[in-house]
C-alpha cells in the first residue's frame, strides 16, 4: 500500500466497514501507524487523504470543502 496520510498522521490500514451513516454512505475504519483508530463516512475519507502529510489547519480547510 502506498503510503496515505490524514493530516500528519500516517495510514497503516483502511477498511471499508459494514456500517452506514443514516444517509447510506459506506463508513470507513482508519488504522494509523500508532495504533488509533478513527471512523469516516467514504465521502468525508476521500476528501481528506492525501499522499503526502499537511497540517491542522490544511486538514481544517480539506474538512470544510467536503462539508
Amino acid at each position: 500500500m502506498e503510503e496515505k496520510y490524514i493530516g500528519d498522521k500516517k495510514i497503516k490500514d483502511a477498511k471499508r466497514t459494514e456500517e452506514k451513516t443514516p444517509g447510506g454512505v459506506d463508513i470507513i475504519a482508519v488504522t494509523y501507524e500508532d495504533g488509533k483508530i478513527e471512523h469516516f463516512s467514504d465521502l468525508l475519507y476521500s476528501k481528506i487523504v492525501s499522499e503526502t502529510s499537511c497540517s491542522a489547519s490544511e486538514l481544517r480547510e480539506k474538512r470544510g470543502r467536503a462539508g
